[in-house]
C-alpha cells in the first residue's frame, strides 16, 4: 500500500509519500535513537490532549517521565519500555512521528525468530508488517509462532510487533483471529507491540488485549525535545547550530518530528543554513523527497516537477473524496477508505469546451481580460483549467460548507504543478 499524507502548514497543505522511519526501505537516516515519551490514552478515539510543548514548539522540559507501570493513569507520560510493562501496548499516531522506530528500540537487543530456535534464546522478536498480514498469511507470520508457545514447554518468550497495522487488509478480521491465535498462550510469554493510525485503530483490537494481558495500554508518541532534536540532528550535522537556525526560521515545529527533521538536516547539510520560514522549508524538503531515487522505478520516466504535479493531483483526490490511502493491491480487497491504484491513471481531459462554462459562473470575478477570485488572478483561465480554477474562490466571503476553505486552498496548493504534466 502507498500512503499519502496530507501534512498541514498554516494554509498550505501539501501531499508526502511517507513510512514511519524508513522510506524507500533505506537505513534510518539518523545513526543514534533518541528515548521518546509517550502519553497514556483513555480510549482509542476522542482523546485528544494536547502534549505541552514549549514556546518553540518541542516537547516542555517540564514533562514528567514515571517510573513504574503502576502509575499508568490516562494523561502520564512515560517511557515506551514502561507502557509495554503490562504485555501490550499500541501506539498511536500518523506515519512518521516515530512509531516503527520506537519499537526497534525495545526490542534491539533481541535476536529475531526466525534465526533461532527455543532452546537457543530464552526471548526473540517476531515483527510483523502490516502490509503482508493478510488472511492467508495469518498462520505463516503469527499463528504458527503463538502455537509453539503453547506446545513448546520451554518459558521462551515472544515479543510480536505488529507494525502499520492500518495497512493490514484483514484488519477489521484481526482482532477475531489474534484472540482464537492467543488461546492457551501464558500472557508471561508473549508481548504484543502495536503501531497504528490512530483513527483506523479498532476498539475490538483493545478488547481483545485487555482481555488476553494483565494490561493494554493505548498511548501516543509525544513529539521530539528540544534536546532530543540536537542529539538526532548531531549525529549529521551540528545538531544545536541546526536546531538554532529552524527556531529563528520559525520551524521548530518541524523539528520536533523525526520526518521532519530529517527534512530540515538535508537542507542544512546541503546549504549550510536554512532559508525560508516554516512554509518555504517544507516545500523544499518536499521537493527532495521527490528527488530521492526510488531503485525500482526507472530515474528518466518523470521530471521532479511532474512528479509533484501527479501527487499533488493524487492528494486532492483523496482529500476532496474522503479517502485516506491507496490501494495497490487486488481491488476486491480494498477497504472503503481506500482509493484504488487503477482508478488514478487514465482517460482525459476536455477543458476547450467547459472552460467557458465554467468561468461564467460566480466563483470567478471579472474585470476586463481578467478572472479575479479573492487573492488570486488567472489571466488565462483555460490553461490552468480544472482542479486549478476551483481554487479561486473569494476566501473572505462566507461559504455555507465550513470545510471550503481547507479543500479550496488543498486545490490551489497542489495545482500550482499541473502546466510540468504538458511537459
Amino acid at each position: 500500500m502507498l500512503v499519502l499524507a496530507v501534512l498541514c502548514l498554516g494554509r498550505v497543505v501539501v501531499a508526502v509519500r511517507v513510512s514511519d522511519d524508513c522510506w524507500m526501505g533505506r537505513p534510518p537516516f539518523f545513526s543514534a535513537y533518541a528515548e521518546r515519551l509517550c502519553r497514556v490514552r483513555t480510549r482509542a478515539d476522542g482523546d485528544d490532549t494536547a502534549f505541552e510543548l514549549d514556546d518553540d514548539g518541542f516537547l516542555s522540559s517540564s514533562s514528567t517521565r514515571l517510573g513504574s507501570a503502576q502509575d499508568l493513569v490516562p494523561g502520564a507520560v512515560v517511557t515506551p519500555a514502561t507502557a509495554a510493562a503490562g504485555g501490550a501496548l499500541v501506539l498511536l499516531g500518523e506515519p512518521g512521528v516515530g512509531k516503527s522506530s520506537a519499537f526497534r528500540a525495545l526490542t534491539a537487543t533481541l535476536p529475531r525468530l526466525e534465526d533461532v530456535s527455543s532452546e537457543e534464546a530464552e526471548h526473540s522478536v517476531l515483527w510483523v508488517d502490516g502490509a503482508d498480514l493478510i488472511d492467508v498469511s495469518f498462520d505463516a507470520f503469527v499463528g504458527r509462532a503463538l502455537a509453539e508457545l503453547r506446545v513448546d514447554g520451554s518459558a521462551h518468550q515472544l515479543t510480536l510487533v505488529l507494525d502499520q497495522l492500518d495497512e493490514s487488509p484483514m484488519r477489521e478480521r484481526l482482532p477475531g483471529r489474534l484472540d482464537l491465535a492467543l488461546r492457551g498462550v501464558e500472557p508471561c510469554r508473549v508481548k504484543i507491540l502495536v503501531a497504528c493510525r490512530t483513527a483506523d485503530f479498532q476498539d475490538s483490537m483493545r478488547e481483545v488485549l485487555e482481555r488476553r494481558f494483565e494490561r493494554c495500554v493505548l498511548a501516543d508518541l509525544a513529539p521530539l525535545s528540544r534536546a532530543d532534536a540536537v542529539s538526532l540532528a548531531g549525529t549529521r550535522v551540528d545538531g544545536e547550530a541546526l536546531v538554532d537556525a529552524a527556531v529563528s526560521a520559525g520551524a521548530g515545529i518541524l523539528a520536533s518530528v523525526p520526518l521532519t527533521l530529517e527534512l530540515i538536516v538535508r537542507q542544512f547539510e546541503r546549504d549550510g543554513h536554512l532559508a525560508g520560514g516554516t512554509i518555504s522549508l517544507f516545500r523544499q524538503g518536499v521537493w527532495q523527497l521527490a528527488e530521492e531515487p526510488d531503485p525500482e522505478r526507472p530515474s528518466d520516466v518523470c521530471s521532479v516537477e511532474q512528479r509533484l504535479a501527479i501527487a499533488g493531483r493524487i492528494a486532492a483526490r483523496l482529500l476532496l473524496s474522503g479517502r485516506r490511502s491507496i490501494w495497490r493491491g487486488n481491488g476486491l480487497e480494498a477497504r472503503p477508505s481506500d482509493l484504488v491504484d487503477g482508478t488514478l491513471a487514465g482517460g482525459a481531459e476536455h477543458t476547450r469546451s467547459v472552460v467557458p462554462d465554467g468561468r461564467a459562473q460566480g466563483v470567478f470575478f471579472r474585470r476586463g481580460n481578467v478572472l479575479e477570485g479573492g487573492q488570486v488572478a488567472q489571466q488565462d483561465a483555460q490553461r490552468q483549467a480544472g482542479l486549478h480554477g476551483v481554487a479561486h474562490v473569494d476566501r473572505d466571503r462566507q461559504r455555507p460548507c465550513g470545510g471550503l476553505d481547507r479543500a479550496t486552498e488543498v486545490v490551489r496548493i497542489v495545482g500550482e504543478g499541473e502546466d510540468s504534466l504538458r511537459r
